[in-house]
């Protein structure tokens, strides 16, 4: 995915929604956040939310919830997220904690809907950036690897449910899609993370499935 994943700067300087995730890839192939057709970087809307920090939500491995969506490990999920146009080789291990320690992929966004709860899909972006165990570390130029970024600064299509307080958000170019569903209260929204690549670097079948569970302030995603 493009723009989503497929957005790498071949020059040093982060899902493709980002969403800069280059945990485990070279400094000098940091993933760009453009939108594909647009080229306009994806940026936060206006939230209400009380501190900057409240902004940042993280997208963790659901086993830690007790939960299964996978029979894959959360670091298989993550490479094959990226293979759509990155060697997975080029990721470190990642254990998906829930938590901003170590080995995490964060999360920032908005989703923009109107009082009929359609999708603003010009208004809405997400950005992941993934925190594997190379980041901080040197490359083979002496570079620090900085976090892989995968985003989007626009959606496909996606509607909320303000009664049921559900939504869903799918994001899509011609290298894949990512799609965010789930539910939200007055503080936070909490769902999981669907990917289906349709394209793969290393030439086999393009990796689809669960990324992994997400949780988010309601006052930074929800618009």
């Amino acid at each position: 995915m493009k723009s989503f994943l497929a957005q790498l700067k071949i020059t040093a300087g982060l899902l493709g929604l980002c969403l800069g995730l280059m945990a485990c890839a070279p400094a000098s192939m940091q993933a760009n956040l453009a939108n594909t057709s647009s080229g306009a970087t994806v940026t936060q809307a206006a939230v209400s939310c009380s501190t900057k920090t409240d902004d940042l939500g993280l997208v963790y491995d659901e086993k830690k919830d007790g939960s299964s969506y996978s029979t894959l490990s959360f670091e298989q999920r993550v490479k094959g997220l990226v293979s759509a146009t990155l060697d997975p080789s080029e990721i470190g291990s990642i254990s998906g904690e829930k938590n901003f320690s170590r080995q995490y992929i964060s999360m920032a966004g908005s989703f923009k809907f109107d009082n009929s709860g359609n999708l603003q899909v010009a208004d809405t972006s997400v950005q992941l950036l993934i925190n594997d165990s190379l980041v901080g570390t040197k490359d083979a130029q002496n570079v620090a690897i900085e976090p892989y970024s995968v985003g989007f600064s626009a959606a496909t299509s996606g509607s909320i449910d303000r009664a049921a307080k559900t939504f869903k958000v799918i994001f899509q170019d011609s290298y894949g899609s990512i799609t965010f569903q789930g539910t939200y209260d007055a503080s936070m929204a909490r769902g999981r993370v669907d990917y289906a690549n349709t394209q793969a670097v290393s030439g086999s079948t393009p990796a689809s499935g669960v990324l992994g569970a997400f949780y988010i302030s309601t006052c930074a995603l929800i618009q």
